[in-house]
């Protein structure tokens, strides 16, 4: 049963490492700063992974992603100043996988849907 649990925590991190270091690719971030991105991607989606999923905390994905969001900034607050960079290059990339992607997408159409709305 642990064995599992820490298999599932290794995977949910590592996935979410190489898509932050996929989106720290393409928003021209140094490449000084990808394993660090990832990192901080890795332990951020590990913490929510752990809040929400694992059965050790039976916590909701807002209340899990929340907290999973503040271990990312302070993680990039500390890792900015050791590889000189703004803060903003390490958690803008380690943050996006935290969205899944038919979230963000139905919160945009519905954000377009107020917005024709309102002008009717």
């Amino acid at each position: 049963m642990l064995d599992n649990l820490l298999v599932n925590i290794f995977e949910d991190g590592l996935f979410a490492a190489i898509a932050a270091i996929g989106f720290s690719s393409i928003s021209n971030t140094p490449r000084r700063a990808y394993l660090w991105c990832g990192g901080i991607a890795a332990a951020g989606h590990a913490v929510r992974y752990v809040l929400t999923s694992s059965g050790i905390c039976h916590m909701h994905i807002i209340a899990g992603s929340t907290i999973a969001a503040l271990v990312i900034g302070f993680l990039s607050v500390i890792c900015a100043k050791k590889i000189k960079c703004p803060a903003e290059v390490c958690f803008f990339p380690a943050l996006l996988p935290m969205i899944p992607g038919m979230y963000a997408y139905r919160t945009i159409e519905a954000l377009a849907a107020c917005l024709v709305h309102t002008r009717e």
